[in-house]
């Protein structure tokens, strides 16, 4: 089977401790030497937006058309958010996987991701409607959840979140604060000085390709986290936690 296109990453110690700093250089290492493969499988889960959406929305049609290629959307980025999970887990550990097994196993996760991530939204609308500072809380709690539902089988996403992420939440806080305003200022920048068009290639440019570095990124960030935050607290190395994937 032929493999992805990708640079595997330098592998991490048999033991790593988190920080910001060092989640954050280790993840623009891995997302830089990917990028290609990434940003694609990303595009990927937006072309229905871009596809079935019309660039103006104006009637009945064009929103119904956007709900469908919304849901679609979601559904992919969460495939795509499980086999980008597997292959930096794997690079990680010094090998390139095959295209095939990414989406393979990206796809076999699908369900489980879905539905834990259907569920914690819930959970969080809910925390939101209290107060803001509930809801900000849960979601730095639950920050884990995908990766989790990709590498470990059989337990509560949730509630393995939170046991990984106590002690760091401030830090991991602050990566997301980072990630967010960065987002905003990729996607809103590109946004406004394109506008609405109804033109395939300038929608891809101004509204695809920007939300699919964020998709990417941000699934080798909540990636490279979980890794250190196990080998921090449980002293387990990368061979240990790809086992799953055998």
């Amino acid at each position: 089977m032929r493999t992805a296109a990708s640079v595997p990453a330098p592998a991490i110690p048999i033991r790593e401790t988190f920080s910001v700093g060092s989640a954050l250089s280790r993840s623009v290492s891995v997302w830089s030497r990917n990028l290609p493969f990434f940003l694609a499988v990303s595009i990927g889960a937006y072309l229905p937006m871009l596809l079935l959406v019309p660039g103006v929305l104006g009637t009945g049609r064009g929103w119904i058309l956007f709900f469908v290629g919304f849901a679609v959307t979601i559904i992919l980025s969460y495939v795509a958010t499980g086999f980008m999970t597997y292959s930096v887990l794997e690079q990680l550990r010094g090998r390139v996987p095959g295209v095939g097994d990414a989406i393979s196993y990206g796809a076999s996760r699908a369900g489980p991701l879905l539905w834990a991530a259907f569920v914690t939204s819930l959970l969080l609308f809910a925390a939101g409607l209290l107060l803001v500072i509930p809801g900000i809380y849960f979601a730095v709690r639950w920050a884990l959840m995908a990766p989790v539902v990709i590498a470990e089988k059989g337990v509560d996403p949730r509630a393995r979140s939170a046991e990984l992420t106590a002690g760091h939440r401030w830090g991991i806080f602050g990566l997301i604060v980072l990630m967010g305003i960065a987002s905003l200022i990729l996607v809103g920048v590109l946004g406004a000085v394109i506008g609405p068009s109804t033109n395939v290639l300038v929608r891809l440019v101004g509204q695809i390709v920007p939300q699919a570095f964020v998709l990417s990124f941000s699934a080798v960030v909540y990636g490279v986290i979980y890794y250190q935050l196990r080998s921090e607290k449980e002293g387990i190395d990368i061979e240990q936690l790809t086992s799953v994937f055998r």
